[in-house]
């Protein structure tokens, strides 16, 4: 890590960051992206009893489970009408046998099938 004392500054002769000041940047920016593919992709579907009912609309996924411990919630791989983004979106965290849990796709994304849906356990 550059250590820099008072009077020094990190900037060259023309105003500009020097080299430890675009190092940081890259780090940054890659500390950035890996955030951002992090928060796009939907952590895998676990295995779930067989108990458990998923139904898929175009603009939601909504499912159920009973006999088994723990707690669940479904998600959505929500993909943009017309488009290419995608979003990711998650139903309430719900007990075993105790409700249903729904994900909604936002305004102007849909669920293109039922592969774009599923659970996961807590």
């Amino acid at each position: 890590m550059l250590r820099l004392r008072k009077h020094e500054t990190n900037r060259n002769a023309s105003g500009r960051h020097g080299s430890a000041g675009r190092a940081l940047a890259v780090v940054a920016s890659v500390a950035l992206a890996a955030g951002g593919v992090t928060a796009l992709t939907a952590a895998p579907a676990q295995a779930l009893p067989p108990s458990c009912t998923l139904t898929v609309g175009l603009y939601q996924a909504g499912g159920s489970c009973t006999n088994a411990a723990g707690s669940f919630r479904v998600f959505a791989r929500c993909k943009q009408n017309g488009g290419t983004k995608q979003r990711i979106r998650y139903g309430s965290w719900v007990r075993f046998g105790a409700g249903y849990s729904v994900a909604y796709c936002p305004g102007g994304y849909h669920l293109p099938s039922r592969t774009h849906a599923g659970f996961q356990r807590l």
